[in-house]
């Protein structure tokens, strides 16, 4: 199994030390590669997995949450996802989660933009009797509309509302899983 002190298992059962160039390691990012359906090189970052750390503390004060965050290098088509592990992944890693982020558009960001990225993939996940679930998003609409008909609907204009409100700061650390929501 894998553990925080980033041991990897092959399947002659050998623990390989991580930051080996082992043929183990190329073999599990291979299959990492595979899974998510791209080529890519994964990574990890102290300032990402900092940042995440912190806000899952926020978001979900149960313990017991596992999560990895990773960089993605590679023609990735989004800035973030969340992967909910299979039973597999997480039997081999104990991560109930992947955070995958886009390096490029990561080095681009600046601090608070950073910090609301992986707020945003975290707000995907929500903590269940059987695990977790990933929900998806409050608001999904096209400008053009919002610019045509303005807040037609009930959760764009709780998004108007939220953008709007120039007295309120955000404050992360008074954010909670209630507030997030549930899935949909």
């Amino acid at each position: 199994m894998l553990s925080k002190d980033k041991k990897v298992l092959n399947e002659s059962e050998k623990e390989v030390d991580s930051k080996s160039d082992s043929p183990e390691l190329k073999q599990l990012e291979t299959k990492l590669s595979k899974w998510t359906k791209i080529k890519a090189k994964f990574e990890e970052s102290l300032e990402l997995n900092q940042i995440g750390e912190k806000l899952k503390g926020i978001l979900f004060s149960t313990a017991g949450l596992n999560l990895k965050f990773l960089l993605i290098d590679g023609i990735v088509r989004y800035m973030g996802k969340v992967t909910k592990a299979s039973p597999l992944l997480k039997f081999l890693t104990g991560y109930d989660a992947i955070i995958l982020i886009n390096k490029y558009e990561w080095e681009h960001l600046s601090p608070i933009q950073k910090e609301a990225l992986v707020f945003h993939e975290l707000c995907h996940i929500v903590l269940s009797d059987d695990g977790i679930k990933l929900r998806k998003h409050d608001v999904e609409e096209f400008v053009a509309v919002a610019s045509r008909y303005g807040a037609w609907i009930d959760n764009l204009e709780e998004m108007k509302e939220a953008l709007q409100d120039k007295n309120t700061k955000i404050k992360l650390e008074e954010t909670s899983q209630d507030d997030v929501g549930s899935v949909q």
